[in-house]
């Protein structure tokens, strides 16, 4: 059955139900969306019941239930009193309209409102087609005359308003929210700059660990220049090209560094070893002066003075400082490395080992004291612990060509020339300009009756470095 028929629609407009108020009871149900009402029976003084017994659920097929769409309106359900006598029925209706008041639902209007309401709606029926009606329902008397015999039942109605204008508190709340939507926006947009450039920093940063040097600068040049000129970067940079062995690149971003960060300690060790590296007395002594004034309980500074007296062949001196640093903080690996380079100098290679093992204690992965545990033991002519601990150092860093050259001469040392020239050759592909790479291979070359190939690296090699005595001997033989 359908909530409604199509005269009933046709005379009072959409959302009109006909037929007697019933009274509310226990078991009332209140629906929301669609109407759920059947079709009302108005024959004598009984009436069937108004709305569905069993609600719809969710993903339940409607079938016995209308498509009216009246939302938010408020339907009666069945009720025990609608099946006694005329006078039951009328006192049943009033005792309805007190209990819709107790209840808050929308109060009594008088017949003049009514009238008033139904004139209004029809001219909005008219105004609107059937889809965009007023959200209205009213309950009348059957203008027929059949309720039961027109006997004076009570007339109610109810309505409740779908829409109302909005207010200017309504206006200015919308308004609040939407600054405030946009407010978070912009925090939400300024927190993912900061994410993505903490990502691009990680990024460059963990490239750098496994040394993969080429990589990390790219990423660190894709830096906005505001945080590119800072000491943290500008010290990555130093680093990475420090492991490439441009000395020159290194030295210009460390000193910015420097100058961008007047305070900062951390990278000065670095600065020390690259001035060490290029020979560069006087800049290394002004900088370990600089250190020692700005800082006395650093153990970069104290490193730095290490490396000006090194520099300057006092090795004794230099492992005074280096251990006045070790003092200052007993986990700086960096001084633990070079004190053992400073006991190589001296030949004293227990007291090496010693450093080296205690550097691989407090950093495993500072392959520079494998490295130097390496050059001992390939200098004791114990060439099976002097490949083992090359390859270790390789397998932290395996784009250093110097440390594959290393590897190099062990393996031809320990009888593997063939594996030799295959590492040799991978060294020279890591750094084209690396002379010792090629100077290996000739030897090796000579070493298995292959004088062609060796003149022609030795060639090369003298182009490289002209004044080299050993590669005109070379070349001789």
């Amino acid at each position: 059955g359908g909530a409604t028929s199509s005269g009933d629609r046709s005379h009072h407009g959409s959302g009109v139900v006909s037929g007697a108020l019933v009274a509310p009871s226990s078991t009332r149900r209140y629906l929301r969306g669609k109407s759920a009402l059947y079709s009302a029976t108005t024959s004598g003084i009984a009436l069937d019941s108004a709305i569905s017994e069993t609600p719809l659920r969710r993903g339940g097929r409607p079938s016995d239930v209308s498509t009216v769409r009246r939302p938010r309106a408020l339907f009666l359900s069945e009720n025990k009193a609608m099946r006694e006598n005329t006078n039951d029925l009328n006192h049943s209706n009033s005792s309805a309209v007190e209990d819709d008041e107790e209840n808050n639902f929308r109060p009594l209007r008088s017949r003049a409102q009514q009238d008033g309401e139904e004139n209004n709606l029809g001219m909005d029926n008219e105004n609107h087609p059937d889809d965009e009606r007023p959200n209205m329902m009213t309950a009348e008397d059957n203008s027929n005359g059949n309720n039961a015999g027109g006997n004076g039942v009570q007339q109610s109605s109810f309505a409740v308003e779908d829409e109302k204008p909005i207010s200017t508190s309504a206006y200015q709340q919308d308004v609040a929210l939407a600054l405030e939507e946009d407010a978070i926006m912009e925090k939400h947009a300024a927190v993912q700059k900061i994410l993505e450039l903490l990502c691009l920093l990680g990024a460059g940063y963990w490239r750098l660990c496994q040394f993969r040097c080429r990589e990390a600068l790219q990423l660190f040049s894709t830096l906005p220049q505001v945080q590119h000129n800072t000491g943290w970067v500008l010290h990555q940079e130093g680093r990475a090209y420090f492991e490439m062995a441009d000395y020159q690149n290194a030295q210009r971003c460390l000193e910015l560094m420097q100058r961008v960060e007047p305070h900062r300690m951390k990278g000065l060790d670095l600065l020390s070893t690259v001035l060490w590296q290029l020979k560069k007395e006087v800049e290394l002594a002004h900088l370990a002066q600089r250190a020692v004034d700005f800082d006395r309980l650093s153990p970069e500074a104290w490193c730095v003075v290490g490396n000006c007296f090194s520099l300057q062949k006092e090795h004794e001196t230099a492992l005074v400082f280096f251990g006045r640093s070790l003092q200052l903080d007993s986990s700086f690996t960096y001084t633990h490395t070079l004190s053992g380079y400073e006991y190589m100098a001296n030949e004293d290679f227990d007291k090496a080992m010693a450093c080296f093992r205690n550097g691989i204690r407090s950093d495993e992965r500072h392959y520079n004291a494998w490295y130097g545990m390496g050059a001992i033991y390939h200098r004791q002519e114990k060439y099976d612990l002097a490949e083992y601990h090359f390859q270790r150092a390789v397998q932290i860093n395996p784009q250093s060509s110097v440390l594959r050259c290393n590897l190099g001469m062990s393996q031809y040392s320990n009888g593997k020339p063939i594996q030799a020239l295959h590492t040799l050759s991978e060294a020279f592909r890591l750094d084209p300009h690396n002379p010792q790479a090629r100077f290996q291979r000739a030897t090796i070359y000579l070493s298995l009756d292959r004088p062609e190939e060796a003149l022609e690296e030795l060639e090369k090699v003298r182009d490289a470095a002209p004044r080299e005595a050993t590669v005109h001997f070379a070349m001789g033989k």
